[in-house]
């Protein structure tokens, strides 16, 4: 079973649980490094949903592309894949 030990606040984390409240108070989960860091985080969990797919629909589109539009379709590819593959690294989603 899973609990959730707290939530966002607009300066961190605030504790919903008396672990939740240990865990933000002593493991300093209000820091600006981590504030920073969740922000992107969250706007890629938004944004790789979104991205996918498209991604998916134009490897799909290459693979019965024309010779000759072969290329642009790799162009398009290489953008979109390349921010999901560095979100998923910095962030750690799978």
């Amino acid at each position: 079973m899973s609990t959730t030990l707290w939530r966002p606040a607009p300066k961190g984390v605030t504790g919903i649980t008396p672990c939740g409240l240990y865990s933000s108070t002593h493991l300093r989960l209000h820091r600006a490094d981590l504030q920073q860091w969740r922000r992107p985080r969250a706007q890629a969990l938004k944004h790789l949903p979104v991205l996918t797919p498209i991604l998916q629909a134009l490897e799909h589109r290459l693979t019965h592309a024309r010779q000759w539009e072969h290329d642009e379709f790799v162009a398009q590819i290489s953008a979109p894949k390349r921010h999901i593959d560095e979100s998923k690294l910095r962030f750690g989603i799978g």
